[in-house]
């Protein structure tokens, strides 16, 4: 991804839509060399938005049944977590027998 100031871009902007489009590049927009806003792929941000209100939705059904459990926040993101990282070492632990058996069968 490249950086370009705002003035720059501003001059060149029907080229860094181009870059943008059929490449598949993002572009960074800068002001006083910090990022600001940047140009990405339509599609990329249509994905964006999508896991953005799907997050929010879980999000605000996760507040609403907080209530219900009678566990903190603190709780519910710790089970969250053990949760997670149970799900990870099982994926892995399948990972390696399929690996395992894979190997016996050769």
């Amino acid at each position: 991804m490249q950086d370009i100031s705002i003035t720059e871009a501003r001059s060149r902007l029907g080229e860094l839509v181009d870059i943008v489009h059929y490449q598949g590049e993002g572009v960074m927009l800068t002001k006083s060399g910090k990022p600001v806003a940047a140009l990405v792929p339509a599609h990329l941000f249509a994905e964006w938005i999508d896991r953005r209100e799907r997050l929010a939705a879980l999000v605000e059904k996760a507040r609403a049944n907080v209530a219900k459990t009678g566990m903190t926040e603190e709780e519910i993101v710790a089970l969250v977590e053990r949760t997670i990282a149970d799900v990870r070492f099982d994926q892995v632990e399948s990972a390696l027998a399929t690996d395992v058996s894979d190997s016996e069968a050769k």
